[in-house]
């Protein structure tokens, strides 16, 4: 799984290997900000409305998961 640009200002790209299920987007408090069910091997999420500040993005595919620390600009 690769999550990129980091940091980010608007947009952040999500590509892997296997189809990813679930995305979800905690801040540093760990309050859920975001949670999407893609279903796709790529996605591009909107991250233009949330504060600036660290993030946690959890990718959830169909044989596992793995959390990116994201830098919102």
């Amino acid at each position: 799984v690769s999550v990129y640009p980091n940091p980010t200002t608007n947009n952040i790209n999500i590509q892997s290997d296997e189809q990813i299920m679930n995305i979800t987007v905690y801040n540093t408090i760990g309050q859920m900000v975001r949670n999407v069910s893609p279903a796709a091997t790529n996605f591009s999420m909107e991250m233009s409305n949330l504060d600036t500040g660290m993030y946690f993005v959890n990718v959830f595919t169909e044989t596992g998961s793995k959390t990116v620390k994201v830098i919102k600009k």
